[in-house]
């Protein structure tokens, strides 16, 4: 259990019940620097000499008064996964910390190392009971890669979910200087014969659903929307001429994400004329920069619309733009309208208002173009 704040004398079994029994039964072997001690430092994360819990010495004097109040600590690895860990590849589960911690022991790291990580089951929606969780445990979640979301346009989808943990958990999320979380990008709308398509909207990077402290010292960024796809038209340019001319809108440009945006499709159905009667396709998007739209194609009076470009954190979304259709005899249906842009999605979604107001932020920040809060359900 997590040790008593004060009281009686402190007893050595009672610091072995939280942290494990150190091969020497000393309580010297729980200052980090002795040799049995474990777990201190963890490859590709941002923690490095990390003691048992904060207040509990390195090295020096060790006392038994420091260990009052203090509980077992363990870290959730989201650092040492495969590169560009995103949920549309991986899967819900694994990006859910509770999920992971009950099921992916090599993926939990005890501080340490004197005993295994208290387990007991984790519900469909996350939540993780432990009949031996003691009182509470100190849960680290450490994102230091990158880290990505599911491409569905759904804005309340998150890439990492904290789930709900035990009462008496001290939950800490750290996003460290290499840790890049993100939803993912919109697709970008197709570009229309008539109508442009609408460009598909970002997802989000974190959902919360414990109280935590969350130290960004990275990124926590929302996906970016897609653009919108350009409209087309059509034109009678002479009525002393037979031949009318066709040219179909641009796709718009796919959003910043991981997975990113793809541009949409190009625009069909152009008719007569030299090529191209059909606008371009949109660009795709990357991690960190929305792609551009395409370029519409024009002769004869017929001009389709240009894709709207995707969205980023320095650049909002765009719808596409009109088409042109310079002469009124004939094709009066067009040009179509264009398409809209999506929506980007948020850097963090909170549960409820209760978890977002007993919930710490320090560091980089989320706002503006970095997508921002809201408390809304998420999945």
């Amino acid at each position: 259990m997590t040790i008593k704040a004060s009281g009686n004398p402190l007893s050595f079994s009672e610091i072995e019940a939280e942290f494990g029994t150190t091969p020497a039964r000393s309580l010297g072997q729980y200052r980090s620097d002795d040799a049995s001690f474990t777990n201190k430092s963890f490859s590709g994360s941002s923690l490095s000499n990390v003691t048992l819990d904060a207040g509990i010495p390195a090295s020096g004097e060790i006392k038994f008064s420091q260990f009052y109040g203090k509980k077992l600590n363990m870290v959730v690895d989201y650092y040492a996964d495969v590169n560009n860990l995103n949920k549309q590849a991986a899967g819900n589960n694994t990006m859910a910390a509770t999920w992971r911690y009950q099921n992916q022991s090599e993926r939990v790291k005890v501080v340490g190392g004197f005993r295994s990580r208290p387990i007991g089951a984790v519900s469909s929606n996350y939540v993780l009971t432990a009949g031996d969780w003691q009182g509470g445990k100190k849960i680290i979640v450490n994102v230091n890669q990158t880290v990505g979301g599911r491409k569905d346009n759904v804005r309340s989808d998150v890439a990492l979910r904290t789930g709900n943990w035990p009462s008496g958990t001290e939950l800490q999320i750290d996003i460290g200087p290499s840790g890049f979380l993100t939803g993912s990008g919109g697709d970008g709308g197709n570009g229309g014969s008539y109508d442009g398509g609408n460009g598909g909207n970002g997802t989000s990077a974190l959902g919360v659903e414990y109280p935590a402290t969350i130290n960004n010292n990275g990124v926590i960024r929302c996906g970016y929307a897609g653009g919108g796809g350009g409209a087309g038209a059509a034109n009678d340019p002479s009525d002393k001429s037979t031949t009318d001319f066709g040219r179909s809108g641009a796709g718009g440009g796919g959003g910043a994400g991981l997975p990113a945006g793809n541009g949409g499709a190009a625009g069909t159905n152009g008719f007569n004329g030299p090529e191209p009667i059909n606008g371009g396709p949109g660009n795709n998007g990357t991690l960190t920069a929305g792609g551009a739209g395409g370029t519409g194609a024009s002769h004869g009076g017929a001009t389709g619309g240009d894709g709207g470009d995707g969205g980023d954190l320095n650049d909002i979304p765009q719808t596409g733009s009109p088409g042109i259709r310079e002469d009124d005899r004939a094709y009066t249906n067009t040009p179509g309208d264009t398409g809209g842009h999506g929506s980007d999605g948020r850097a963090i979604y909170f549960s409820s208002t209760t978890v977002q107001n007993n919930t710490t932020l320090t560091g980089n920040s989320i706002a503006g173009r970095r997508g921002g809060s809201v408390v809304e359900p998420f999945n």
